[in-house]
C-alpha cells in the first residue's frame, strides 16, 4: 500500500469526477431515449461542477491538512468503476439511477476510509465535509433523476 498526501487524494477525486463527467457525456451521446440522454448530460455537468468545487477546496485548504500523509491509495477502487460495461444504450432512467449509485459509492467509500485513518480532528473534519458534499450531491442528482423519470 502506498502513501499519499491529502492533496493527492483530492487530485484523485477531481480526476475521478472529470472521468465520470466524460463517461456520462459519452453515454449520453449514444443513449437511445431522450430522457436518458438529457439526464446523462445533466449528470455530466454536475460532475464537472463538483470537480471545480474540489479544485477550489484544495486551493482554500490549509497546508497542514493538505500535507497530511495517509497510508492509502485513493485511486484504488476509482479507476475500474468506469471500465465495466454497466450501461446499455437502450437503458432506462432507472438504469442511470443505479449507475449513479454505483459510481458515487466508490468515492464516498474512499472518503470513509480516509476518515477511519485520519489522526487529526482537523483533518477528519475536512474529509467529513467532503463526504457530506458528495452525499449531498448524490441526493440532488438522485432527486433530479427521479423527477425526470416522472416527467
Amino acid at each position: 500500500m502506498s502513501y499519499e498526501q491529502a492533496r493527492d487524494i483530492l487530485d484523485h477525486a477531481g480526476q475521478f469526477h472529470d472521468r465520470v463527467s466524460a463517461y456520462y457525456q459519452t453515454l449520453s451521446n449514444g443513449a437511445a431515449r431522450q430522457r436518458v440522454k438529457l439526464l446523462l448530460e445533466y449528470l455530466s455537468r454536475r460532475h464537472a461542477a463538483i470537480r471545480d468545487h474540489l479544485a477550489a477546496s484544495e486551493e482554500s485548504g490549509t497546508k497542514d491538512i493538505l500535507d497530511t500523509w495517509f497510508q492509502y491509495s485513493a485511486d484504488s477502487g476509482l479507476t475500474d468503476v468506469l471500465e465495466s460495461d454497466w450501461f446499455d444504450a437502450d437503458g432506462e432512467v432507472d438504469d442511470v439511477i443505479a449507475l449513479v449509485l454505483r459510481v458515487d459509492e466508490r468515492l464516498t467509500g474512499v472518503y470513509r476510509k480516509i476518515l477511519d485513518t485520519a489522526l487529526s480532528d482537523h483533518v477528519r473534519e475536512y474529509f467529513e465535509m467532503l463526504l457530506k458534499l458528495e452525499q449531498s450531491e448524490e441526493q440532488i442528482m438522485l432527486r433530479d433523476a427521479l423527477m425526470m423519470k416522472d416527467m
